[in-house]
């Protein structure tokens, strides 16, 4: 057995599934089976489906996000809902946040229903370091000259000047001492914890952590009913491109593409110190959750020119993935935006160890990484909400005869869905079992 098949005989094990009928054993065999030959760019028996799902299960089943996050079990009964279905070969995990938990802390670097967003958004929004919310700055980023401070302790900038900024009852922690200079005599534990209000700090930590595991217990445990129900879960675990994790996080897109050209060796340096730890967050999840698929969305580099591209955001992120790859880890690359002009460069990784997710011409992606790696993509999203239920199925015909050629294909929309029409979803399957199998 090769590597890759190893790994995926982990991700589609039966070992402690307890299947609610013998039906759905069969059918989990089935599905997972036909996602991993996929993978291995090999041919199955008919094209996968697996769709990220994003909000769509709940509009399809009417339960407002507000809700969603507010009643665990009713986010479950939309995704459970939708699973059921529609029955794609492998499912994703529902997204919803816990709104208890983002009150606990006074979260700032996202808005959901109620909280800066009307009461019946049907999506949360994230918030950039610097972005502002009805006119004012929702929390400072990270200033240049901490660029320093950051390379040099990662830990402590975070403790001591991230926390504080994007959790209002995290801000005591502004006022401790540096971790690293901290002891039980001296400049003792015990002093370092005597400012104001870092007792209530503490409390805020303690309440959100006690919500948190409520949270993940109940979360944990919707999956293991997925799958005991007969489908696999195609990600459970994830990290972030460096450069990704210093722009979204820390500077904001703005800062860091002046930065770039102001203190390129800086930002490259935040970059490198920060993707031992992105390795590590990749790692540890996927074994937290023995599922080896790795989930990366890829955020600033579409708005790079290629040269740009190849100086600071490839290089990190590339070691990212070689070492997810060595470490018997699946990297599933989510790119968000125009890759094109960057398929060369990606294209630059050891075959069949890598998933590629594709939102702009798949089928130029298909011809420039399709004989290296299993590609996702290839439905239009806004096909799903605009077009008829028979132009749905004449575009899946049209587009299974091309990038399905040869396998390694796994069909899934151009980006996370929200408001699709139901029936051209079931048109989408239609088309799969009409169109999609694969002659012997």
């Amino acid at each position: 057995m090769s590597g890759i098949e190893s790994i995926l005989g982990q991700w589609a094990s039966k070992e402690g599934i307890q299947f609610v009928d013998s039906e759905a054993e069969r059918q989990f065999e089935e599905r997972a089976q036909r996602i991993a030959t996929a993978i291995q760019l090999k041919v199955p028996d008919r094209i996968p489906i697996a769709p990220n799902s994003g909000f769509f299960p709940l509009t399809y089943t009417g339960i407002s996000l507000r809700d969603a996050m507010r009643d665990y079990d009713k986010a479950y009964t939309a995704w459970r809902k939708t699973i059921a279905d529609f029955k794609w070969d492998a499912a994703m995990p529902p997204i919803t946040n816990s709104e208890k938990i983002l009150e606990i802390m006074k979260f700032k670097q996202c808005i959901w229903p109620g909280h800066g967003l009307k009461d019946d958004a049907k999506m949360y929004q994230f918030v950039e370091p610097g972005q502002k919310i009805k006119g004012e700055v929702s929390y400072d980023p990270m200033k240049i000259e901490e660029y320093d401070w950051f390379i040099e302790d990662p830990s402590d900038y975070i403790i001591r000047a991230f926390l504080p900024r994007i959790s209002e009852a995290l801000k005591p922690f502004s006022n401790i001492y540096p971790l690293h200079g901290i002891s039980f005599w001296g400049r003792s534990i015990f002093t370092s914890l005597a400012g104001p209000n870092f007792d209530k700090a503490f409390l805020a930590l303690a309440e959100a952590a006690r919500e948190a595991n409520k949270w993940y217990q109940s979360f944990v445990g919707f999956l293991r009913e997925i799958k005991n129900r007969g489908f696999p879960i195609f990600t459970m675990s994830g990290t972030t491109a460096p450069f990704d994790r210093i722009a979204n996080y820390f500077r904001g897109t703005r800062e860091i593409f002046t930065d770039i050209f102001r203190i390129p060796d800086k930002v490259k340096a935040a970059c490198e110190r920060v993707t031992p730890f992105m390795i590590d967050a990749g790692i540890s999840s996927a074994k937290a959750t023995n599922n080896p698929i790795v989930l990366l969305y890829l955020h600033k580099g579409a708005f790079m020119n290629i040269n740009q591209y190849k100086e600071f955001y490839w290089p990190t992120l590339k070691k990212v993935l070689v070492k997810l790859i060595d470490n018997d880890l699946i990297p599933y690359v989510y790119t968000e935006g125009d890759y094109t002009r960057y398929l060369e460069v990606i294209r630059d990784m050891p075959k069949g160890k890598i998933i590629y997710h594709v939102e702009k011409d798949i089928f130029k992606a298909k011809e420039i990484l399709g004989d290296k790696f299993c590609l996702t993509g290839g439905l239009p999203a806004s096909k799903l909400y605009t077009s008829s239920s028979q132009e749905i199925k004449e575009y899946c015909k049209k587009a299974f005869e091309e990038l399905g050629e040869g396998g390694g294909f796994i069909l899934d929309a151009d980006a996370a869905l929200a408001e699709a029409r139901p029936e051209n979803l079931k048109a989408v399957n239609e088309a799969i079992l009409k169109y999609g199998t694969y002659k012997k």
